[in-house]
């Protein structure tokens, strides 16, 4: 009865794991700076959405089919509706939820560690170019070299020299 359940919540995990794990590797091609490889990563990464999206519809069609078995109402949580089946089954179901929330962390811990590493990335590049190119970025600089708050008025400069 839970055996469909199970499986698709395997092969959710699986993917979500797949996932985490491409995750990763598209920070080290960023880092490599090799963009044909990030746009390839990218694509990668897209059609395994597809696939998760996929996988999810069977997992939930799959617990809805479990509930009805079972006779649950809508209100009821996954434990809830795992306690009522035998203790192998419940079991194997439970872990297989941990399986599935674990790989869920993997794949928000794998984005926000991309996330960060592009967000500080872009940072440091646009710091440097601030101080290489402080004309293009609007900032100004007194005599001793600090920057300095532009003022909202024009400059005038002799063009004798």
């Amino acid at each position: 009865m839970s055996e469909p359940l199970k499986k698709a919540m395997a092969e959710e995990a699986r993917l979500l794991n797949e996932y985490a794990a491409r995750l990763g590797a598209l920070q080290h091609t960023v880092a490599r700076r090799d963009w044909e490889a990030v746009e390839r990563d990218i694509a990668a990464l897209r059609n395994l959405t597809v696939e998760i999206e996929s996988a999810e519809a069977t997992r939930l069609e799959a617990y809805h089919l479990l509930k009805a078995a079972l006779s649950v109402g809508g209100g009821e949580t996954f434990d809830q509706v795992a306690s009522r089946l035998p203790s192998p089954a419940r079991e194997q179901l439970g872990e297989q939820h941990r399986g599935l929330k674990i790989a869920i962390i993997r794949v928000k811990g794998a984005a926000g560690l991309l996330g960060y590493y592009v967000r500080t990335m872009a940072d440091t590049h646009r710091a440097v170019l601030e101080e290489l190119l402080p004309h293009r970025k609007g900032r100004m600089y007194s005599r001793s070299g600090r920057a300095r708050a532009t003022a909202e008025e024009s400059l005038m400069l002799d063009g004798k020299y």
